[in-house]
């Protein structure tokens, strides 16, 4: 699956530890230019063992493997070690993919720009792929969005809610019978988000959800609470898990392998 990416045999002054969970995905922009061994080098002077992040996104729409698919990186927890938040942002990595694309994208410098085609369709190819390697994925954010961190990446020239929408969005076969759900979605912390989501707030909506919810890619106790009633109303096993029963009752289609 993973073919495509390309490997620069990076050296570690230290193993990198494996990911306890893979819980979520992290997108960054490197706010500066060059392959994958200048980023590389630049985390070794400032005395890491290595590059922070999992992946790293060339311009150019090439993919190269920073620390690795399964290790824990470090990408999402720079705070100063004395701030409170310090243990709850240091959290961050534990759980999650970080990716690192090429480029500058905060408006205000010279250096910031649009992010070229190639580099947004290896993003999107390379998030979908990470989507059905690790089902447990829950969330896709910037860096910004992630708790206990003071940052602007990946900069708000980063098309971030548009790429998070394409990873998600799934082609339905013409033979099914409606939108195919590839995981189990429930009530969780943090909260499954997506265009899976989306889906299933419109179905409920479609069936009487009362109060309507927004339809917004994310599952909160509002749809938690609408899925339990939808449940009870279809006289399925009331537990809050959108699972293959629940799909089918609201005409979608159950694709999870």
């Amino acid at each position: 699956m993973f073919e495509y990416i390309q490997d620069a045999h990076l050296q570690f002054t230290n193993a990198p530890t494996n990911r306890a969970a893979t819980k979520g995905i992290v997108l960054h922009h490197r706010a500066g230019f060059g392959d994958v061994v200048s980023e590389h080098n630049d985390s070794l002077a400032r005395g890491w063992i290595g590059i922070g992040y999992n992946l790293y996104v060339r311009q150019d729409g090439s993919i190269w493997y920073g620390r690795g698919l399964d290790a824990k990186g470090a990408h999402a927890g720079r705070t100063v070690k004395s701030s409170p938040n310090y243990a709850a942002a240091a959290t961050n990595n534990s759980e999650t993919i970080g990716i690192g694309f090429e480029g500058y994208y905060q408006s205000g410098s010279t250096l910031s720009g649009a992010m070229p085609k190639a580099q947004y369709d290896a993003g999107v190819k390379l998030i979908r792929d990470l989507l059905i390697a690790y089902p447990t994925v829950m969330f896709i954010k910037g860096h910004k969005e992630m708790p206990a961190v003071n940052t602007l990446c990946p900069g708000n020239a980063f098309p971030l809610t548009d790429m998070v929408k394409a990873a998600y969005a799934q082609d339905i076969p013409a033979s099914t019978g409606g939108y195919a759900v590839k995981r189990y979605l429930y009530l969780t912390s943090p909260r499954f988000q997506g265009e899976d989501v989306s889906w299933l707030q419109t179905q409920l909506n479609a069936n009487g959800a009362s109060p309507a919810l927004k339809v917004d890619c994310d599952y909160g106790s509002k749809t938690d609470m609408a899925v339990r009633v939808f449940q009870k109303n279809k006289g399925l096993t009331v537990d809050g898990i959108v699972g293959k029963n629940t799909v089918i009752a609201l005409d979608g289609t159950w694709a999870k392998q």
